[in-house]
């Protein structure tokens, strides 16, 4: 897919596959879904894999994100500014795309996926600075491999005595599942319609 008809299809279909419910008592967060052209014109998604001794989800791949504070205008600007927190890119390089559905996490997160691009000439001027703090590493999933050959799967996720069914999948030797195949899942629905 190419970046042309990775706007087309996200433009015309700007509707959010489930209609956000916000839960009493769920924290808003926002997370940025940073689509990348690279210079050879293919489409990245950049993940984050989160150091091993956090307490909270160590190891897991995400999005950038967290939780909104009061200095955000929006949650939108709350992705932003976690994103350059993490990752070391400001927020004038991203174009909002779209945004997908709300999702509620067992952690009691009510949290909002945005999709913004970056092209290829400005990724010459990333500067990229992983926060050590919060990203053990980003990784990089081409957006062909990930439409077209990763196989999604649903996982049965216990918790005290909940038993959740997530989505999840394998990239190179890394588990990504939860909110974050969640997400990915409703955007692999959006590009394919």
């Amino acid at each position: 897919m190419d970046l042309a008809q990775l706007i087309t299809q996200l433009k015309l279909n700007p509707k959010q596959i489930k209609p956000a419910k916000y839960l009493a008592g769920h924290t808003h967060a926002a997370v940025l879904v940073p689509i990348v052209e690279t210079q050879n014109k293919t489409l990245e998604i950049w993940l984050t894999k989160r150091p091993e001794y956090l307490k909270h989800h160590p190891g897991q791949v995400s999005f950038p994100g967290g939780k909104l504070e009061a200095n955000d205008s929006s949650l939108y600007a709350c992705a932003l500014r976690e994103t350059d927190e993490e990752i070391g890119i400001s927020p004038t390089f991203w174009q909002h795309i779209s945004t997908l559905s709300s999702i509620n996490t067992l952690t009691g997160f009510e949290v909002t996926p945005f999709v913004a691009l970056s092209r290829h000439e400005q990724v010459e001027n990333f500067k990229l600075k992983l926060n050590k703090n919060e990203v053990a590493e980003l990784i990089r999933l081409p957006l062909d491999n990930f439409l077209y050959q990763i196989n999604m799967q649903t996982i049965d996720y216990h918790r005290a005595d909940t038993v959740r069914r997530v989505y999840g999948f394998y990239f190179q030797d890394k588990l990504i599942w939860g909110a974050t195949a969640t997400i990915l899942h409703e955007l692999k629905q959006r590009l394919l319609i």
